[in-house]
Order: structure tokens, then C-alpha cells, then sequence
């Protein structure tokens, strides 16, 4: 049975949510034609253990997300949208690796947050290497600071509940560098290393504690 139709004007317009949920990439190993744009498609199911798995819900088409990766290689991203009729909100399926509104993969913005909060580096002097923009760079580091706390204390959390064995012995930590290298710590033990080296400590933390999920 096909899918009911709506009109627009039949519905007000829904509110849109994100969803994360781990979808790996593979176009690294894609033979991509010169000139020719890298496009990936985004995860298409409703991930398992997610509150609306199983729902009914309807495919609600889709749309592009346009991403820097980590190189400064720009890709596309395909991202499927779903309508629930219960709750009458959309759902937009995010890989894990993208965070809400931001067009650089997640693995960029933890580098450029490394360079800017733990090495003291300027704006002015990461952007000089290439993007983001400077601007961008302070708006980073200012929703991280402004975020940190509760981050630290939600993966420690999850770390705790999820793993018999994790123990964390948080030696006292009295500076912003100090305190989001420990966040970095304890999100690389979220994941094997393979999986770290490519998509960094920052997907999996925004990804078991669904920070960009509203």
C-alpha cells in the first residue's frame, strides 16, 4: 500500500529533528572522475534502539548537505527526510559524522578546536591555512566552551553505564585546554582506533549522548 499523499497546504509545516546514527563512509575508496563532485548517500533506515524505530513513519524525500571534509575536499551528502503522522514533525537522518547546520565533517572541527583550545593557537592563524573562516573558528570554540561541562559529564556517565570495567579517575582539571582534552579522552574510548583516526572523538561523543537531536 503506497504511502498516503499530503499537500502543502494540507499540513502545517512540521518541525524539523535530527537524527544521528553511525553510517560509515565509503567513498574513500570510490574511483571519482577528475572535476567530477563526490557525492555520498546518507544512512536510509531508522537506526535500531531509536525511539521511533519500528513507527510508522512515511519517506518524506530528501536533500543535499554540502560538506568540507578534514582535507578540504568538498563533498555532497544525500539526507533522507521522514514525516511521522502521530507527532506530525519530520526527521532528517544525519550520519553521525555531520553535525547540525555545520557544512565541515565533525573531524575538521575537532582539529581546528585542538588547534585553538589546546595548542593556543589564533584564529587569524588557523584560518591563514585554509577554511573556516575566522569568524567561525571563535563561534566553534565559544559553543564548546559553553557546552564542555555538560559533555564531560554525559560521556562520563555513559562510560560508566555502559562498561563494567571503566573506571575514570578524573584528576582535577582547572584549565579549558585541560578539561576538553580529558572530553577527548574519554570520547576516543568510544570506538576502536581505526574507527577514531577517521571520524574523530567529537562524532561519537555528539553520537551516544545525541547532542545535535532537539
Amino acid at each position: 500500500m503506497s504511502a498516503p499523499f499530503f499537500t502543502t497546504t494540507a499540513l502545517k509545516p512540521p518541525k524539523t529533528m535530527i537524527i544521528l546514527t553511525l553510517h560509515r563512509l565509503k567513498f574513500n575508496k570510490e574511483k571519482v572522475k577528475k572535476n567530477k563532485p563526490i557525492i555520498i548517500n546518507g544512512p536510509l533506515d531508522i537506526p535500531e534502539g531509536h525511539s521511533l524505530f519500528g513507527k510508522k513513519l512515511y519517506r518524506w524525500g530528501h536533500y543535499t548537505r554540502n560538506l568540507v571534509l578534514l582535507s578540504g575536499k568538498k563533498i555532497k551528502v544525500v539526507v533522507q527526510r521522514f514525516y511521522c503522522p502521530k507527532t506530525k514533525r519530520t526527521f532528517s537522518l544525519l550520519p553521525f559524522y555531520i553535525s547540525r547546520y555545520q557544512r565541515y565533517i565533525n573531524t575538521l572541527i575537532e582539529d581546528v578546536l585542538v588547534k585553538r583550545i589546546i595548542d593556543g593557537k589564533s584564529c587569524d592563524k588557523i584560518a591563514a591555512s585554509g577554511p573556516p573562516l575566522c569568524k567561525t573558528i571563535a563561534r566553534w570554540t565559544r559553543e564548546m566552551r559553553s557546552k564542555l561541562e555538560s559533555l564531560r559529564a554525559g560521556i562520563k556517565k555513559y562510560l560508566i553505564r555502559r562498561n563494567a570495567e571503566y573506571f575514570s579517575v578524573d584528576t582535577p582539571k582547572n584549565t579549558i585546554a585541560e578539561k576538553f582534552s580529558g572530553l577527548l579522552d574519554d570520547g576516543n574510548a568510544l570506538a576502536s582506533a581505526e574507527d577514531i583516526l577517521q571520524y574523530g572523538a567529537l562524532s561519537y561523543i555528539k553520537y551516544v549522548l545525541q547532542e545535535d537531536m532537539s
